[in-house]
């Protein structure tokens, strides 16, 4: 029995739902994920939601909540998510013959200490370092997105396991959707430029839209996708933006949509972009939108951190570039629409290494050896 703990993701979320869960159907008959959610329990894909309350009083109250389900869950393995779930699963672990297992696919001592003032933050960053540290020593597995997170573990004298977060891969025939580009009033000569994920500052919202007014004004037919919800109050004011720049009808905020209608998204446009800014915990991860434009055959302009560095150079599937300067996201965007056969060249190489290698078929062989392991 296999009970997957979390406190800052939905029970869909991409890798704990869609990919982890699913996966672990194949060596278990029983899984729970528990996690905030709207309905107090539901069943889905013969998986078991069991919903805390996600605007919790306070974080005690979540914790308390998680912790009273968790035991109630009777699981031989708890799989958390985040440190604190974490600490949940150790307080379980205490009560009844369990293992553990630390599933770290965030920087989370960077991201915890962002909350506090800035003068605050180295501070906190070292006590939630520590913490961390503390917790996953309880842990018999510690499961991570990439070699800079794994090496650290290893360095902690953690056991690890490499699972990326590479894409699934999707049906051949692809999945249905009742949209087209006319219904998103996008024009048969326009070129479409794509973002897919979750929206905030820090990935380069604005500067995307900047980088479209200046393609516009250089005579380009070109428009923005934006596939997603954003933080708090952040697409109001990235419409807002758009509004102010005079670029409204260059860009298309759909909101958050379903995961089965991304690829429909993504086979509406020709070329995928990746903006995150170059912060520590972005640089050596790869958004798992870089797999989905693969996989789309998409060319992606990215930002030129070393994780884009090492895929996209090495497969030859798009451009990197400054995602700080809109007039070089721009450029490189030209550059990929310049010459006909470039763009779709790019999208070809692409496609072909996700085949290869950068599927969750690859990832999903990791995981379950851990399981097999225990």
């Amino acid at each position: 029995r296999i009970c997957m703990l979390t406190t800052r993701h939905s029970p869909l979320d991409d890798r704990i739902f869609y990919k982890e869960a699913v996966s672990l159907k194949r060596v278990s008959s029983e899984i729970k994920i528990i996690a905030p959610y709207c309905r107090s329990r539901q069943i889905v894909n013969g998986i078991e939601i069991w919903g805390l309350p996600p605007e919790a009083k306070s974080q005690c109250f979540l914790w308390s909540n998680l912790y009273q389900k968790a035991l109630r869950a009777k699981a031989d393995v708890y799989h958390c998510h985040e440190p604190d779930s974490l600490l949940v699963g150790i307080l379980v672990k205490n009560r009844q013959k369990a293992k553990l297992i630390y599933d770290c696919h965030e920087y989370h001592p960077e991201i915890f200490a962002r909350r506090f003032p800035e003068k605050l933050q180295p501070f906190v960053g070292v006590v939630a370092y520590w913490a961390e540290r503390l917790l996953c020593k309880k842990a018999v597995y510690v499961i991570t997105v990439c070699q800079e997170l794994a090496e650290k573990f290893r360095r902690w004298g953690n056991r690890v396991q490499l699972v990326e977060n590479y894409a699934i891969r999707w049906p051949d025939k692809g999945f249905s959707l009742s949209i087209s580009r006319t219904d998103l009033g996008i024009r048969p000569e326009e070129s479409v430029g794509v973002f897919v994920g979750g929206m905030y500052r820090e990935r380069g919202i604005y500067q995307m839209m900047d980088a479209i007014r200046i393609l516009r004004g250089w005579g380009r037919k070109v428009k923005l996708l934006l596939v997603g919800p954003g933080v708090k109050g952040f697409l109001e004011s990235a419409k807002a933006y758009a509004q102010a720049k005079g670029i409204a009808q260059g860009v298309v905020f759909t909101g958050k949509v379903a995961f089965t209608e991304i690829p429909s998204y993504l086979a509406m446009a020709d070329f995928g972009l990746v903006m995150d800014y170059p912060e520590r915990r972005k640089l050596n991860t790869v958004a798992v939108k870089v797999f989905e434009y693969m996989q789309a055959g998409l060319p992606i302009v990215a930002s030129d951190l070393p994780a884009n560095r090492r895929i996209i150079q090495t497969e030859q599937c798009g451009v990197l570039t400054d995602p700080l300067r809109p007039e070089k996201i721009a450029e490189a965007v030209a550059l990929v629409l310049k010459k006909p056969d470039l763009g779709p060249k790019m999208g070809r190489r692409g496609r072909e290494a996700f085949l290869r290698k950068y599927n969750w078929d690859q990832a999903e062989k990791r995981l379950l050896a851990v399981y097999r392991d225990l």
